[in-house]
């Protein structure tokens, strides 16, 4: 990460009494970071959180499926950062290390084409939705995960740069549709491909066609897990 990036970070950490910051001592130019005991207690529930995960997978997929697919999910990791040792690492932890990868080189990818990786994804499901490519915003909210507040402000940014636009619902004049326009799809077809693409070439390069199947099986269902075992109501 840049530093600015570390330094927001760190702010938020700083602000939730999770962290703190301090000059080092021969040196006073430095600034260490160091947990508080309030941050100490979060790392250790989250340990729990990640043993737990682990203990799920194990029991839903299979001890040596899951060692198939850190082994995989490994072969994935050395491919972005040579440097990178999973030995302390579980599965639950390895994918949120290739999806925090895979994001990052989102945002810098869709920057290219003028838009934010989450204002994609708002501008990827009303394509999904074909033509006219038109969803109501509730709709979009669940499909991406996102609260109100949130998609609202996708949406402003992308209205505003003329890539949809809110138009109120001819059978309930109460309502509100959202619409891609012709800016927005042609945007959609070209930002797309070249995502996709990247996706291919870092697993081409990790690995063998074979190895891609079985890591696609493997996510598959894990991904069955995880929807299953969430709380019911959930939408």
């Amino acid at each position: 990460m840049s530093s600015a990036g570390i330094t927001g970070l760190v702010d938020h950490l700083v602000a939730f009494g999770l962290a703190s910051r301090s000059r080092a001592p021969h040196d006073r130019r430095r600034v260490r970071v160091a947990l508080t005991r309030q941050g100490s207690a979060m790392v250790a529930a989250a340990g729990a959180g990640w043993r737990r995960n682990q203990q799920r997978l194990v029991r839903s997929l299979g001890a040596d499926s899951v060692r198939s697919l850190d082994r995989l999910l490994g072969r994935l990791l050395n491919a972005v950062d040579a440097g990178f040792n999973g030995s302390q690492d579980g599965t639950s932890r390895r994918l949120a290390r290739i999806a925090l990868y895979i994001n990052s080189e989102a945002e810098a990818l869709f920057s290219r084409f003028g838009v934010t990786h989450g204002g994609f994804q708002v501008l990827a499901s009303l394509y999904r939705a074909g033509p006219p490519y038109r969803r109501s915003p509730s709709r979009v909210a669940r499909g991406l995960m996102l609260s109100g507040a949130g998609l609202s402000g996708r949406m402003d940014q992308l209205e505003h740069i003329g890539l949809l636009k809110r138009n109120r619902d001819l059978d309930d004049r109460r309502a509100v549709v959202v619409e891609l326009t012709p800016a927005g799809r042609r945007l959609v077809r070209a930002a797309f491909p070249v995502f996709v693409g990247s996706h291919a070439r870092l697993l081409d390069q990790a690995l063998e066609p074979e190895q891609q199947s079985a890591l696609g099986a493997l996510l598959r269902a894990v991904l069955r897990q995880s929807e299953s075992s969430e709380p019911a109501g959930r939408a």
